[in-house]
């Protein structure tokens, strides 16, 4: 019987001698660009591993910094083969670039860092741009290094202790810290993985999650390889720009095996047409791993009957659970099991409680919670109230604490913090061994975990625990012209009362928001017993998240506080304002411009400065990438690069390059410079 794998390397060697399985690219989400097999990802990895030891000494750290495709792969298993700390980053977003460089200077400081690996066109780019704020790191372009330089290749003395890569977290309640990882951390996560959702070497994987996140890296990337299985890659703004690409890509390529947040498939819903629905074919998909961010129950369902005639099952979705610290995976549904949800008391469960609600009780006295199936066997999961440090009696909510093989070494240089998050231990059970505390709220229901929320994140007024994604959801149900999955609940201080402020972002089309400030209270009064002391409307692309899709609720806060937040209306019980300005005129395609931005950020058309960034009118990553895709709608099928609004970053500019270069649509995806 073979043994397993001690390192990521082993793994890599193995499935180099052995596999069939490749990584294909698809640009655009269609076309299969580029394909690497795992020997070819090997001999590759060794050429970044000599440049590194030209560069740097064994145990440095290196960022990972690139685009979508497949490049990020030869140099994290380089960093490895070199004894070199892999340290996974987002590039920093051209849109906004004043908010993304200070946390990627914040990563490279508190990893000190010594080296970018990059590719040659990102760093031509980005080089010139990052040296006044990163003068002290080295750049490596890596896609250009060819096989002949890693003769010489000798690998480091690595053992399953031994630290594989940082894994920093997205930062949804905090500061975004670089958790430790070793080789046996993460292979085994990647059984965990195997085991949970019944993937092997004849299935088929589609990913479009970011490598930098820890779903991405490990879910999407690490276990295909672990199975041996096909692996087929889409960049995250193909997602983004058209969802149903997604889609496409599962049906055209058999996928078997994809997982996602709840958003995506709040947007496949959102954004996929009936035509579009009827072209596909969804029969062979297998496993729908939903995780990363609360799972609603309403999601699941909907997203079944309408892709049900398309062949995917009720029984595809696995809702999980997980975490950076914890590697990845925790918990998903056993396989036995279909997805399964508990109807609650809301009071109850304000209370900490666990009651089954009344099949008769009307929705505004219940809450859904779905479950996120059962732990992995080695994986000792316990509900612990976090204030006494005692495992909670049944049917009662408290903070998940898990321990488990995978769970990380700690955080990077953080002694008091790791101390204090992978070092507790059960105040009634102290010979129990050393916990992760996750910092979630959770319970345990026919050995089933069920999420409810954040430990920090609790809205408590007058004694009573409210969930804000409870709350969140009232409005968004109460509201169908906000934004989806974009909404934020949080309290504030003031004159020695604790009030209730609600963030939202403005859906696509105008509205009454006057109106609409009256049926939220309403709503909220009714289904919590809680009174709304400010609402906010917000432009698109205000609500904080992080790089998975989750409610920065405490960077909302911070932002409402700072005010750094910008509304389309605004009801307090103090005031209500609103903003005009001036009218501006334009060429047809500024016009249409205008009107499609108007749509999306819910403004007037003259109510957009033409000459202002898209960053300053609130037009997010994600927006932008869906502007351009009604753009190539409006131009009659053209094929624009979906960051074009990063190189022409204005309206009069976006205009004035577009008909200035009078191009056929072929040529506008052919001059569009790729930047990140």
């Amino acid at each position: 019987m073979t043994s397993a794998p001690v390192t990521l390397m082993d793994l890599l060697d193995r499935r180099a001698a052995s596999s069939t399985g490749k990584y294909h690219f698809l640009k655009d989400g269609r076309d299969v660009t580029a394909t690497i097999g795992y020997a070819a990802l090997r001999t590759h990895a060794q050429a970044v591993a000599n440049q590194l030891r030209h560069q740097v000494g064994e145990g440095c750290r290196a960022l990972l910094l690139y685009p979508p495709g497949l490049d990020v792969l030869p140099a994290f298993f380089g960093c490895m083969n070199a004894g070199i700390i892999a340290v996974p980053v987002p590039p920093p977003d051209g849109v906004r670039l004043k908010h993304s460089l200070p946390r990627l200077q914040g990563i490279v400081a508190d990893a000190e860092a010594d080296v970018i690996l990059t590719t040659a066109g990102l760093q031509q780019d980005l080089e010139g741009r990052l040296s006044e704020a990163m003068p002290q790191v080295h750049w490596i372009a890596t896609d250009i290094l060819e096989a002949a330089d890693a003769p010489d290749f000798k690998r480091p003395d690595i053992t399953s202790e031994s630290l594989a890569y940082l894994q920093y977290t997205s930062g949804s309640t905090s500061a975004p810290r670089g958790v430790m990882l070793s080789h046996g951390n993460v292979l085994a996560n990647l059984a965990y993985l195997q085991e949970g959702f019944a993937c092997d070497a004849g299935s088929v994987c589609v990913t479009w999650m970011p490598y930098f996140h820890d779903y991405g890296l490990v879910e999407g990337l690490l276990q295909p390889m672990f199975s041996g299985a096909d692996c087929y890659v889409l960049s995250p703004l193909t997602l983004l720009k058209r969802p149903i690409r997604w889609l496409e890509a599962m049906d055209r390529f058999g996928g078997t095996h994809t997982h996602a947040p709840n958003f995506a498939y709040e947007l496949c819903l959102e954004r996929v047409t009936a035509e579009q629905r009827e072209t596909l074919d969804l029969s062979r998909w297998r496993v729908a791993g939903n995780g990363a961010e609360p799972v609603r129950a309403e999601t699941l369902r909907r997203f079944t009957e309408a892709f049900g005639p398309q062949g995917f099952q009720a029984e595809t979705f696995y809702p999980a659970y997980g975490m950076a610290e914890a590697t990845l995976f925790v918990t998903a549904r056993a396989h036995s099991q279909s997805p399964r949800a508990s109807r609650l008391s809301a009071e109850a469960l304000e209370l900490n409680h666990i009651v089954l609600a009344n099949d008769t009780a009307p929705e505004s006295t219940t809450r859904t919670v779905v479950s996120c199936g059962v732990p992995r066997p080695g994986t000792d999961l316990r509900i612990v109230d976090p204030a006494t440090g005692r495992t909670c009696a049944p049917d009662t909510v408290g903070e998940l604490w898990i321990s488990s093989p995978s769970v990380g070494l700690g955080y990077w240089r953080r002694p008091e913090e790791t101390e204090a998050t992978f070092r507790a231990r059960l105040t009634d059970s102290p010979d129990a061994g050393h916990f992760l505390r996750t910092g979630d709220l959770g319970f345990l229901k026919d050995g089933e975990l069920h999420i409810t929320g954040r430990l920090k994140d609790l809205i408590v007024v007058a004694g009573v625990n409210h969930y804000p994604q409870d709350l969140e959801w009232t409005v968004l149900e109460t509201c169908p012209d906000l934004r989806r999955e974009h909404c934020a609940a949080f309290s504030v201080e003031r004159n020695a009362e604790e009030r209730l402020v609600i963030l939202a972002e403005a859906g696509k089309r105008a509205k009454d928001w006057e109106a609409a400030f009256g049926i939220i209270r309403q709503a909220v009064a009714r289904s919590h017993g809680l009174a709304a002391a400010e609402i906010l409307i917000l432009e698109r692309g205000q609500i904080r998240k992080t790089s998975s899709g989750k409610v920065q609720r405490r960077a909302c806060r911070q932002a409402y506080l700072d005010d750094e937040l910008k509304c389309v209306a605004r009801w307090s019980r103090e005031q209500a304002s609103s903003a005009q300005t001036d009218r501006l005129t334009g060429p047809e395609l500024r016009d249409w411009l205008s009107r499609a931005l108007g749509r999306m950020l819910s403004l007037a058309p003259e109510a957009i400065d033409r000459q202002a960034p898209f960053a300053e009118l609130g037009l997010g990553s994600r927006s932008a990438v869906a502007l351009v895709a009604a753009l190539e709608d409006h131009l009659g099928g053209a094929t624009l690069d979906p960051t074009l609004l990063w190189q022409h970053p204005t309206i009069a500019a976006l205009a004035d390059f577009l008909s200035g270069a009078e191009m056929k649509p072929a040529q506008v995806a052919a001059n569009t410079v790729t930047r990140l």
